[in-house]
């Protein structure tokens, strides 16, 4: 029996830990860390009781075999780090890092302990964006042409309170890290690494060269292909939807990714989708040695390097070489 402990009480922290607690037999939640104490005691008794509340996180490790990061931001890496240094596995709530440097440090922590790692990059395993990439490669669709997500919303209509750390770009990464991460994820997993990037943004209140809350991203890949992105967390319209676009074919999602749909010059057809992909036990195969993590530290690290580069285009207004 896995015992997990989880680091936020916060409703992310609250569902991941519930749906790890769905594959019955194989782990526990020994315990919450939360500043807001008050925060940890609903969650658990939400979850049905825990044994263990604490305000500070590393009072987790001797209850626990694994923890669960679903803290802000900027506080994943100090945790990670800790955690690992520990000797326990991690989960670490996307984005993995603030930058690159930090990721590198994660990625060092839990080389040498040797522990299992995952970063929750959950929306590439959910049905739809599962079908597109499996249609796409499986079906005639030819070579890549172009990949793109186009994901806007408002998270600022959402927040009780404006001053959020989700607000301030320090702690939280801006919206490509809020959200695009998972729109890169989904599409470095098809097209492979990015070798350029161009990109420009939009935010609400600048401070910093590389705010962002309104972002337009251009990729290049090594075949040629190009990828784009258009996301925002300010956009007074929703839009969500993504697509594959090849030299014989092309596979795009509609009405907010419920429907996967294949287009050639035979004519059109609505995809029957594929199950969805359980990634929350994907991380406790890993733990058991049964499975490798389909989402490490180190995949989380380059996703962490291709946003630090990103967002240096948008800095200098120029395009950006990947290395």
């Amino acid at each position: 029996m896995i015992r997990i402990g989880l680091i936020g009480a916060g409703p992310r922290g609250l569902g991941n830990m519930k749906k790890l607690l769905a594959h019955e037999g194989r782990c526990v939640c020994s315990g919450i860390a939360d500043p807001m104490t008050e925060n940890a005691e609903k969650a658990a008794e939400e979850l049905g009781g825990v044994d263990h509340i604490v305000s500070d996180f590393k009072d987790l490790f001797e209850h626990s075999d694994a923890i669960m990061i679903a803290s802000p931001n900027f506080l994943h890496a100090e945790q990670a780090i800790a955690s690992a240094e520990a000797g326990k596995h991690v989960f670490i709530e996307k984005p993995m890092a603030m930058n690159l440097a930090e990721a590198d440090a994660i990625v060092d922590a839990i080389t040498k302990a040797g522990v299992q790692s995952y970063v929750g990059f959950q929306v590439r395993f959910a049905t739809t964006p599962r079908t597109l990439k499996t249609v796409f490669e499986e079906r005639d669709t030819g070579d890549l042409i172009s990949i793109w997500s186009r994901r806007l919303c408002n998270l600022y209509a959402n927040m009780t309170d404006q001053r959020s750390w989700r607000g301030d770009f320090q702690k939280s990464g801006g919206v490509i890290a809020e959200l695009l991460t998972h729109e890169i994820d989904w599409m470095c997993n098809i097209a492979g690494m990015p070798t350029e990037v161009y990109a420009k943004s939009y935010a609400v209140k600048r401070q910093d060269p590389r705010d962002n809350d309104h972002l337009w991203i251009t990729y290049t890949f090594a075949n040629g292909a190009t990828g784009t992105i258009e996301g925002s967390q300010c956009a007074p319209i929703g839009n969500y939807s993504k697509g594959i676009v090849g030299t014989k074919a092309s596979v795009s999602d509609r009405n907010w990714g419920g429907e996967a749909h294949w287009e050639s010059p035979e004519g059109h057809e609505e995809l029957e989708k594929v199950a969805d992909f359980d990634n929350f036990g994907n991380w406790l195969d890993a733990i058991e040695g049964k499975a490798a993590a389909e989402t490490d530290a180190k995949w989380g690290r380059d996703i962490t390097l291709i946003i630090e580069r990103t967002l240096d285009s948008v800095a200098s207004g120029q395009p950006v070489k990947i290395e």
